[in-house]
């Protein structure tokens, strides 16, 4: 057995949580390998169930909070927009932290129902799985545009400059196959 082989079976398995995963009917507690998540998840929960569940597990050290660099934080937030996603900030932070996880050698799972999510999670390379839900079926590059006109943009508008009229997301391109 060489000694790459051996690095790779030492390297402990790190599961990055979104807030679906804290949920109380989730088995969040069964899974093996280091938890962690950004502070932010906490403020996504959305009963006291929830709640309570997410500080027994941080005070227990099961699960541990982390920040993203800001470096990192951009990095993600441009690919996100390259992608056509428009994501939360939290959801920025998720993937900027698994990313970063990633990238200093660690494995890694994201562990989220958000397809958004999880299609700028698969650009990245960066392995993810769904809790509740099986997750995208391929990467998507979206682009937004004008029904009335046909105008697109790149980044997120709510209103045709042109026009005035509502625009809607819609796929540009399919990618890699996820599954």
């Amino acid at each position: 057995m060489n000694n790459n082989t051996n690095q790779e079976e030492k390297k402990r398995k790190i599961l990055v949580l979104d807030a679906s995963v804290v949920i109380p009917s989730s088995e969040v507690t069964l899974l093996e390998g280091l938890k962690v998540t950004v502070p932010e998840v906490r403020g996504e929960l959305k009963d006291s169930t929830s709640e309570m569940k997410f500080s027994s597990m941080i005070s227990s050290g099961e699960l541990k909070e982390m920040e993203p660099t800001k470096e990192s934080i951009e990095f993600v937030r441009r690919k996100s927009i390259e992608m056509g996603e428009n994501l939360g900030d939290t959801d920025i932070k998720l993937i900027s932290l698994a990313w970063e996880l990633k990238s200093s050698g660690e494995k890694v799972i994201l562990l989220t129902d958000d397809y958004g999510i999880q299609n700028v999670a698969s650009m990245l390379d960066i392995p993810w799985k769904g809790v509740f839900q099986p997750g995208i079926r391929e990467e998507v590059k979206w682009k937004w545009r004008c029904p009335a006109c046909g105008k697109t943009y790149n980044e997120l508008v709510r209103r045709c400059e042109y026009c005035g009229t509502q625009v809607r997301r819609t796929g540009i391109g399919r990618g890699r196959k996820t599954t």
